[in-house]
């Protein structure tokens, strides 16, 4: 995964990182700008915290479809986002 915080609208590119090179597996875009980016599940989804939302989405990096979205609530906008290592 790379994205560029701040590039507005974001554009998240998803790499297969088990070959050599790597290869490119698409693109994920969004409506607004990147603030943070984390994977989690061993890879198999993306996790993004973008400005203005007011929500932190998840990603299939194998389809490169959003799956779900966490509101934040009144917490207003999400700055950062980072997966539990266990999983929960």
């Amino acid at each position: 995964m790379a994205g560029e915080p701040g590039a507005d609208p974001a554009s998240i590119r998803v790499y297969d990182v088990s070959t050599t090179p790597a290869t490119p597996r698409g693109e994920i875009r969004a409506d607004t700008s990147l603030r943070d980016l984390a994977l989690a599940d061993y890879g198999s989804a993306a996790l993004s915290a973008l400005a203005d939302t007011h929500r932190f989405d998840a990603w299939d990096t194998t389809t490169n479809a959003k799956t779900r979205a966490y509101d934040s609530g009144e917490h207003g906008s999400p700055t950062a986002v980072a997966a539990s290592p266990d999983g929960a």
